[in-house]
């Protein structure tokens, strides 16, 4: 696809799986790196939830693939 570099952004939980993958895969710090999350940082901020436009999401005539606990076959 052409990137030279990629970012992901995880919890700790999947930081530690993710660490130990490629350790396995054994790739370099030049080839993965991790950032640290900053729970001092995200304690001080003070955030609110944020203004999600979920009206948009809305698409005429959607029908999902659950209806009534049945799984509807492709």
């Amino acid at each position: 696809m052409g990137f030279q570099k990629i970012a992901l952004a995880t919890d700790p939980f999947q930081t530690w799986f993710l660490r130990r993958f490629a350790r396995k895969q054994a790739l370099s710090r030049q080839d993965v790196g991790f950032l640290p999350i900053q729970y001092d940082s995200l304690r001080a901020g003070k955030y609110g939830d944020p203004k999600i436009p979920y009206w948009e999401a809305y698409v005429e005539g959607f029908v999902p693939l659950r209806i009534e606990g049945k799984i509807i076959p492709m």
